[in-house]
C-alpha cells in the first residue's frame, strides 16, 4: 500500500517542507555563496535519453515525480528538485545557474545527439523552466509555482546549455538554445560550456578546472589581463578542484587550491564567477574527488579546503588592487613516461627509443599493441594508448619515426606522463596530424598551451622523425632533424599574493600563500596611501599530509592573531610554512 516515503528531520533548514539538513546548510550558507551552480556536470548529461535530470519531472508532488538511474549509476528520486534548488538559492541570497541537457548526452562516453530536426522540444523545455521560474501567476507556469506555494518569480538570471560538451554538433544545438532564451527572456545570460565564436559567442563559457597540485600552483599567471585571449567569451568556471592528490582533502590540497584562486582574483576581468567542486559529500560513498563538506548520518566535517573557502568568500572585497611579488620561483621538474595516444586512425612506427635505446616493453592502456626492438604496430580501433620507459625518469630523450597510412585523426606523443587515469593524468603532448602542431601540458581537464600552434601538415605514406627531449623544465621538440620549439615549463612561485579593498570595512585584504616547507619572512610595501600599524591576521597552516577527520576535526582550522607593526619601521612578516594567509590592514 505504500509506493513512496520520504523521511526528513521534524526541523529542517529554514523550516521548509521536504526541506534540508539544517547543519550541513548552515555550513554551506557560512560561506556566502553569490550563486548555486545545479543541478550538476555529468549528471545533466547523462548518457542516453531518459538518464538526465528534466525540470518538469523534478517539480510538483514529490509522490509524482519521476525517478531515473542517472549517469553515476545509481538512482535519482528527484526529491531534491527544480523547486527545491530554487528556494535553497532564495534562502541562501544567491543567484540560482541552472544547467540543461544541451541535447547531447556526455561526449567522454558514447555520445547521443539529439536529431537537429526535433531539438524544439528541448529548446521549449528550457523556456518552460525559466517561466516556471520568472513568469507570473496568470501564466501556465508561474502559476504551477505558485501552486508549489512561492507566488512570488524566483528571479533566474542565469542558464548553462549543457556540461562539458564541445564541438560543432554541440555549437549548433547551443545557437537554438541562445536565440531562443535572448527572444523571450533577454535579461537571461545564456552560458555555453566551451568557448564558442563568431554569431554563436556566448556571454560566458564555462571551463572546467581539475587539475594535479603542482600544475595549480603554476597557474598563477593563467588570467593575465595580457596573457590571455578576449576573442572568447568571459570565463565561469563552473567545477573547480585538485585532482589526483597522494592524499586527498589534505592541507596540502587547501593551499594548492588557495593558490590557484590567487590567480582568480588577480584576473576577474576574466574570470566572472567560479564554483568549487564538489561541495558536499556522503562520508559513507566513494567519490573521484574529496568533497569541501563531508556528512555522514550523524556528523558533519569540515576540510582544510572549505576552511580556506570561506576564508575567500567572505573576504573578496569591492576592487582587486596591483599586487607585485618578489621571491624567488622554484623549477617545476616533473616525472613520468614517454607515450603515444592515437584516436581511430593507422599509424606505423619504427626506431621507437628512449635515450637512444630501442623500446622493448610498454604498458598498454587501451589497443592491441605489438613491441619488438623499437618496431610497434597496432591494430586500428577507436582508442590506441602506450606508456613507454621509466615513470620516475624526467630528463630523457624520447624519439620515433612514424607515417601515417590511412585516416586523417591526430597522433600524439608524449613525454612526463604520469600515467594515472582520467582527471588525475598529467603529461607533456605533442599532437600531429592535422595541419597544426600543438605542444601543450594536459593536466586533468586543463590544458596549458606551452606556445602557440604553428602548421606543420602531413603526407599520408611519408616517415616523419620526431625528437622530444626532456632537460629539467626545458622540453625541446625536433621534427626530421630541426629544432621546432623550445618551451619551459612554468615556475612555482615561493610567494603568491592577491589585494582587494573592502569599502564598507575600510580594509585592505592581503590574501597569501607560502607554498614552500619553511617559513618566509616577507616586506611589505604599500603605495598609494596609509595604514595603521596593526593587522589582524586569520591564517590555515599545517603539515601538507594533514586531514581533518570525524574523530579529529579540528586538526586543521583557521587561527587568528594580531600583529603590530613598528611606527616608522618596514612591515615585516614570517608566513608559515604551507600556509593560508589572510592580512586585514585598516586604511587611514
Amino acid at each position: 500500500w505504500l509506493d513512496m516515503v520520504s523521511l526528513f528531520p521534524e526541523n529542517s533548514w529554514n523550516g521548509r517542507s521536504n526541506g534540508l539538513r539544517p547543519e550541513v546548510m548552515e555550513a554551506v550558507a557560512a560561506l556566502n555563496p553569490a550563486f548555486i551552480r545545479f543541478p550538476g556536470g555529468d549528471f545533466v548529461e547523462g548518457y542516453t535519453a531518459g538518464t538526465y535530470p528534466v525540470w518538469h519531472e523534478s517539480a510538483g508532488p514529490l509522490a509524482e515525480r519521476r525517478n531515473f538511474w542517472n549517469i553515476w549509476s545509481y538512482g535519482s528520486t528527484n526529491g531534491m528538485g527544480f523547486h527545491e534548488y530554487l528556494l535553497m538559492c532564495e534562502d541562501l541570497k544567491a543567484e540560482p545557474v541552472y544547467v540543461i541537457n544541451s541535447g547531447v548526452t556526455s561526449q567522454s562516453r558514447r555520445p547521443r545527439y539529439e536529431n537537429i530536426r526535433t531539438m524544439d522540444v528541448l529548446v521549449q523545455d528550457a523556456l518552460h523552466a525559466i517561466g516556471y521560474a520568472n513568469d507570473s501567476t496568470d501564466t501556465e507556469w508561474g502559476a504551477m509555482r505558485a501552486k508549489a506555494g512561492h507566488d512570488k518569480p524566483f528571479g533566474l538570471k542565469y542558464i548553462e546549455v549543457g556540461s562539458d560538451n564541445h564541438g560543432y554538433e554541440y555549437e549548433r544545438r547551443f545557437d537554438l538554445f541562445k536565440k531562443a532564451i535572448n527572444a523571450a527572456y533577454p535579461d537571461v545570460t545564456v552560458i555555453s560550456s566551451c568557448p564558442t565564436t563568431g554569431k554563436r559567442r556566448s556571454e560566458w563559457s564555462d571551463s572546467h578546472c581539475y587539475a594535479t597540485e603542482d600544475f595549480l600552483l603554476s597557474q598563477a599567471n593563467r588570467f593575465d589581463t595580457d596573457g590571455y585571449s578576449r576573442k572568447t567569451s568571459p570565463l565561469f568556471i563552473g567545477e573547480f578542484s585538485a585532482a589526483g592528490s597522494e592524499v586527498p582533502g589534505s592541507m596540502r590540497n587547501a593551499l594548492v587550491e588557495a593558490a590557484f584562486l590567487i590567480g582568480v582574483e588577480n584576473g576577474q576581468d576574466k574570470v566572472r564567477r567560479l564554483a568549487y567542486a564538489p561541495l558536499l559529500g556522503n562520508a559513507n560513498f566513494p567519490f573521484q574527488r574529496e568533497p569541501a563538506l563531508l556528512y555522514n548520518g550523524l556528523d558533519l566535517l569540515a576540510t582544510p579546503a572549505y576552511h580556506m573557502l570561506n576564508l575567500f568568500w567572505n573576504n573578496r572585497g569591492d576592487e582587486v588592487l596591483k599586487t607585485n611579488v618578489t621571491c624567488y620561483q622554484r623549477p617545476q621538474i616533473i616525472p613520468g613516461r614517454a607515450g603515444i595516444e592515437l584516436f581511430d586512425n593507422f599509424y606505423e612506427f619504427r626506431d621507437v627509443k628512449i635515450n637512444h635505446i630501442p623500446v622493448d616493453g610498454g604498458q598498454i592502456l587501451s589497443g592491441d599493441w605489438k613491441i619488438n626492438q623499437g618496431e610497434l604496430s597496432v591494430v586500428p580501433n577507436r582508442w590506441n594508448n602506450i606508456l613507454l620507459g621509466d615513470s620516475s625518469a624526467y630528463n630523457y630523450d624520447f624519439s620515433a619515426s612514424f607515417r601515417r597510412v590511412k585516416g586523417s585523426g591526430n597522433l600524439q606523443f608524449r613525454v612526463r606522463d604520469n600515467g594515472k587515469p582520467g582527471l588525475q593524468n598529467d603529461y607533456i603532448g605533442v599532437t600531429v596530424g592535422h595541419g597544426d602542431v600543438e605542444f601543450y601540458r594536459q593536466s586533468g581537464g586543463v590544458r596549458d598551451t606551452l606556445c602557440a600552434p604553428f602548421s606543420y601538415p602531413l603526407q599520408t605514406g611519408e616517415w616523419y622523425a620526431i625528437q622530444l627531449i626532456c632537460t629539467h623544465e626545458t622540453i625541446q621538440l625536433w621534427i626530421n632533424n630541426e629544432l621546432l620549439r623550445e618551451v619551459n615549463l612554468h615556475p612555482i612561485p615561493a610567494i603568491l599574493a592577491s589585494t582587494a579593498y573592502d569599502e564598507a570595512r575600510q580594509l585592505l585584504l592581503l590574501k597569501v600563500v607560502n607554498t614552500t616547507r619553511h617559513a618566509e619572512k616577507t616586506r611589505l610595501e604599500i603605495d598609494g596611501g596609509t595604514i595603521d600599524n596593526t593587522a589582524q591576521i586569520i591564517q590555515i597552516s599545517g603539515e601538507p599530509e594533514a586531514v581533518n577527520t570525524f574523530e579529529n576535526p579540528d586538526l586543521i582550522i583557521p587561527r587568528e592573531e594580531t600583529v603590530v607593526f613598528p611606527l616608522g619601521g618596514p612591515k615585516v612578516y614570517s608566513f608559515p610554512p604551507n600556509s593560508v594567509t589572510l592580512m586585514m590592514l585598516k586604511v587611514n
